[in-house]
Formats: C-alpha cells, sequence, structure tokens
C-alpha cells in the first residue's frame, strides 16, 4: 500500500484537492497500473481521482465540508 498519503485543499481552485503519496517499496511482483483516491462525507456525492503516479487531484468537492 502506498504510504506518506497527505491531501492538501486548492487554494486557487475552488472544489479541489490535491492527493500525493509515495508508491510502495515492493509491488509483490506485479505492476502497479493506477492509484485510486476516493473522499467521502456524509450527505455529499463521493468523489474520486485515479492516476498512474502521485499526486491526483480530486474536483467536484464542496468548499468547507470534511471528507475521509
Amino acid at each position: 500500500a502506498p504510504t506518506g498519503v497527505t491531501a492538501t485543499a486548492s487554494t486557487t481552485t475552488s472544489g479541489q484537492a490535491s492527493v500525493a503519496w509515495t508508491a510502495p517499496a515492493s509491488n509483490g511482483g506485479s505492476a502497479i497500473t493506477s492509484y485510486t483516491a476516493t473522499a467521502t462525507a456524509s450527505g455529499q456525492t463521493t468523489r474520486t481521482c485515479t492516476a498512474a503516479s502521485s499526486p491526483c487531484t480530486l474536483t467536484g468537492l464542496v468548499d468547507g465540508i470534511t471528507y475521509s
């Protein structure tokens, strides 16, 4: 699993956050082709972003809402 995962709200674009991570030291013998980050909050639409490497940008978030 990736380590050092961070999510940082954009200071220039409303409703966006950048998710960054460090790739695992071992892939267990299988190539990792993509990573998916998911943001959920009660009463809000679940948002995802997928990228081949760090980082990826979550869009469609609601400012002022805490996501996990």
